[in-house]
C-alpha cells in the first residue's frame, strides 16, 4: 500500500472512541474511577482524583495535598450522594442532569448543591444553578454564606469581597 493510495479498507477493523465518549467513560467506567466519595447518606460515587483535581482548587488541595484524603480511596464528605454525582458529573462533563431535569428535585438539594458548588469553588456551577432555578437558589440561601455572597447581574455570578 502506497502512501499516494490510502484506502480505509486497508485498515484494520477497529472503532475509534470519540473525545466526548471518552470524556463520559469517566463518569460510568469503574476502571478510570480511582477514588469513591462517599455522602453523608451513606450512597458512593466513583470519581477520578485527577479530574477533580484539575477543576477545583480545593480537590485540589484535598486529593493532592497535605490532607489524609490524598491518602485515601474512600472519601467521606458532608454532602448527600446526589449532590457528590451531580458535582462529579458537571467536573467531567461542564454539565449535570439535576440542571435538566427541572422540578424533580427539592429545595434542599439544589440548596446543598449551591453550597457544594461555592464550597469547592465552582463558579460555573453557581452560575448554572442560579440561571436555572433562581427562585429556589435566591430564597433558600442562607445570606451569610461563609465567604461568598451571590449577586445576579446580567445573569452573571460574582464573588465579591
Amino acid at each position: 500500500m502506497s502512501l499516494n493510495r490510502f484506502n480505509k479498507a486497508d485498515l484494520p477493523h477497529c472503532e475509534e472512541i470519540t473525545r466526548d465518549a471518552c470524556i463520559a467513560s469517566f463518569l460510568t467506567d469503574e476502571g478510570l474511577c480511582d477514588i469513591t466519595l462517599k455522602g453523608k447518606d451513606g450512597v458512593s460515587v466513583n470519581a477520578n482524583r485527577f479530574w477533580l483535581a484539575a477543576r477545583s482548587r480545593v480537590f485540589r488541595s484535598m486529593l493532592l495535598g497535605e490532607f489524609s484524603e490524598a491518602k485515601k480511596d474512600v472519601i467521606p464528605l458532608g454532602y448527600n450522594g446526589c449532590v457528590l454525582k451531580a458535582l462529579v458529573e458537571y467536573i467531567v462533563t461542564d454539565r449535570a442532569l439535576v440542571l435538566e431535569n427541572e422540578g424533580q428535585e427539592s429545595d434542599g438539594e439544589l440548596v446543598s448543591l449551591m453550597a457544594a458548588a461555592m464550597f469547592f469553588e465552582l463558579p460555573g456551577l453557581c452560575e448554572k444553578l442560579l440561571i436555572t432555578f433562581p427562585v429556589h437558589c435566591e430564597s433558600n440561601l442562607h445570606p451569610q454564606l461563609p465567604f461568598w455572597r451571590l449577586a445576579k447581574k446580567k445573569g452573571q455570578l460574582f464573588q465579591l469581597s
